[in-house]
């Protein structure tokens, strides 16, 4: 088998403890499995042996609890948090909220305390909702939002994009801000997957960056966090938008993450419809390795390849528009051509010699020889006396006033590294 390229192990990885859901989208991705009586949820027993698994051959920096909704299986939910947990590893759950009672609150809380939530709130009034999801469940999620809130956690909201909730990004970020004090905030333009057969909920590419617009103000009114959770072909963006660190994401499918169904089967990112192995039938290892044509950019679209901008953005998702029997590398439908000039976003940050920096740095781990990786949901890339360095001021953290002056111009340069990466914050 051909050895593995790129990175040794995912960054990330999504564990989909469920396929059930109570609410039934129209937009979701998960739309395309059968919707039959049988219920496909991960057994506890399943959730102890893929813990082992994961600890020893996949070995992620954090984790994503998914569905489905995963609420709808606490029991695997809950094992696969507390192992993490005892890890010290990241974990954080993608809900819609409406299960979140006390009890399951509590009970969460209990195995993992330091869990994080990403809630899916596709709009703040009952109508609309309900005509969303198809259930009138909106009270629920947020009678439970606000006791997630009150219990100490720091919960991102994600606001799934289409035709019917393109205009109230804003006014639904003002509303979470002002009465639940939310303080990250997150879109999803809907993808138009060709096998759902219906595309007319997506967005258009003005309509999509009105949005992205909407958010950015949002960030500026409110000093708010704000992210993007869906790739975007830089093509279909502004130049403005393209500089903005917020909304250069690639494609990671293969390439830095995984996600695992309830059964095993490893795919390479939620919205694809392809199994790529079975992390219970056989070594990840060989999966990983599988999975080297989206590390060496195979798919990346003909048409992007002269692009200036092909290094960072990968061509957009490639999965959106996709049809049966088409290969991975045809053209995002977002796409508007090549770029001829590259952004500039590389200015490193200064340094305040007064202010005492906490290190952000979710772990660290051996890529290549002399090379290690810095992790802190983005990496960085050093050699090895780079990373004793930062775990050297990991507990105390950063104050450029503290290094004896032989060695402050030196750690004023990894500074100021570390802080465009966003392993130092105030």
């Amino acid at each position: 088998m051909e050895e593995n390229v790129g990175l040794r192990y995912p960054l990330n990885a999504q564990i989909e403890v469920t396929e059930d859901c109570n609410h039934k989208c129209f937009y979701c991705y998960n739309y395309w499995r059968e919707n039959n009586s049988v219920s496909k949820k991960m057994s506890n027993e399943s959730a102890k042996k893929l813990m082992d698994i994961f600890f020893s051959q996949i070995k992620p920096f954090d984790t994503v609890i998914t569905g489905g909704e995963p609420l709808m299986n606490m029991p695997a939910s809950l094992e696969i948090a507390k192992q993490l947990y005892k890890k010290n590893a990241p974990c954080s759950m993608n809900t819609n909220l409406s299960l979140l009672n006390k009890n399951k609150l509590s009970q969460l809380k209990n195995v993992n305390p330091d869990m994080g939530f990403l809630v899916s709130l596709p709009y703040f009034q009952n109508e609309k909702f309900k005509q969303i999801t198809g259930i009138n469940t909106l009270n629920k999620v947020l009678e439970n939002l606000e006791n997630l809130v009150k219990e100490g956690f720091n919960p991102t909201i994600n606001m799934v994009v289409h035709k019917i909730n393109k205009d109230s990004v804003y006014e639904q970020g003002k509303f979470l801000v002002e009465n639940y004090g939310i303080k990250k905030i997150a879109v999803t333009p809907a993808l138009r997957p060709a096998f759902r057969g219906d595309s007319n909920y997506h967005l258009n590419n003005d309509e999509m960056v009105s949005t992205l617009r909407d958010l950015v103000k949002l960030r500026s009114d409110f000093n708010i966090k704000i992210n993007a959770l869906e790739v975007i072909p830089y093509c279909a963006l502004p130049e403005d938008l393209r500089k903005d660190k917020t909304f250069r994401r690639s494609c990671s499918a293969g390439r830095s993450s995984i996600q695992i169904a309830y059964n095993g089967d490893i795919r390479a990112c939620g919205h694809s419809p392809f199994t790529e192995g079975n992390v219970f039938t056989e070594p990840f290892k060989n999966i990983w390795n599988r999975l080297n044509v989206f590390r060496k950019n195979v798919y990346v679209p003909d048409d992007c390849k002269e692009c200036v901008e092909v290094k960072s953005c990968l061509g957009g998702c490639r999965y959106e528009g996709l049809k049966e029997g088409e290969e991975l590398n045809k053209k995002d439908s977002r796409m508007v051509g090549k770029l001829e000039k590259m952004v500039v976003t590389e200015i490193l940050p200064s340094v305040d010699e007064n202010i005492n920096y906490k290190v952000n740095l979710y772990g660290t781990r051996k890529e290549k020889e002399e090379e290690y990786l810095l992790y802190n949901g983005g990496t960085l890339l050093v050699n090895e006396s780079m990373k004793k360095f930062v775990e050297g001021i990991r507990p105390k953290g950063f104050k450029l006033n503290n290094f004896p002056k032989q060695y402050r111009e030196k750690a004023e340069e990894f500074g100021k590294i570390l802080k465009a990466g966003g392993f130092l914050v105030e």
